[in-house]
């Protein structure tokens, strides 16, 4: 029995944020529902507005952007569509930035990348394959790992598997 619930889920703020792309409502409560399973039923999910192509990572963790982030434990979701063709330079740098921000502030950062609306577009298999490798190269790339993710479908325990593995930690809050 795996046991991934935090009883001090009320206490923690978990951040979704959609990067470059505008994920309809009804994706974003599975994907709430499935974080909801992860982090306990009291966490406290926000979805932020999708960031820009290209935005940096400091815009999510200036100050002002969310006064009570800097109080409580904060899971940062960053969400990508599979869709997008990834790229080091900026998806990847993103992710290196925003581990950086976090690295000392403490925190947690999970990325997970949506394939739905590619399962809306693309028949392909083999292209589905070549570019979830991509998006698993420039995750890894950044010292992460990407969950894949249909939000279109119910998630089950692999997906919750597969977050508990990819979650990335700062050093900051592991000591905790």
């Amino acid at each position: 029995e795996m046991c991934i619930r935090d009883r001090r889920g009320a206490t923690r703020l978990v951040r979704i944020v959609p990067y470059s792309f505008t994920a309809p409502s009804g994706r974003l409560d599975a994907l709430k529902r499935l974080l909801h399973d992860f982090f306990g039923a009291r966490a406290d999910i926000r979805v932020r507005a999708p960031l820009e192509y290209g935005e940096e990572a400091a815009t999510l963790t200036a100050p002002g952007d969310d006064v009570e982030a800097g109080e409580r434990e904060t899971a940062w979701v960053v969400l990508f569509n599979l869709a997008q063709t990834p790229e080091s330079e900026v998806h990847g740098r993103f992710l290196q930035e925003l581990r950086g921000e976090l690295e000392s502030s403490g925190g947690q950062l999970l990325v997970m990348v949506d394939v739905s609306a590619y399962h809306d577009k693309v028949d392909s298999p083999e292209r589905r394959i070549d570019r979830l490798q991509a998006w698993s190269r420039v995750v890894g790339e950044a010292g992460m790992s990407a969950v894949e993710v249909a939000l279109d479908e119910p998630a089950g325990d692999a997906v919750l598997e597969a977050v508990a593995a990819a979650r990335w930690r700062s050093p900051v809050e592991s000591e905790g």
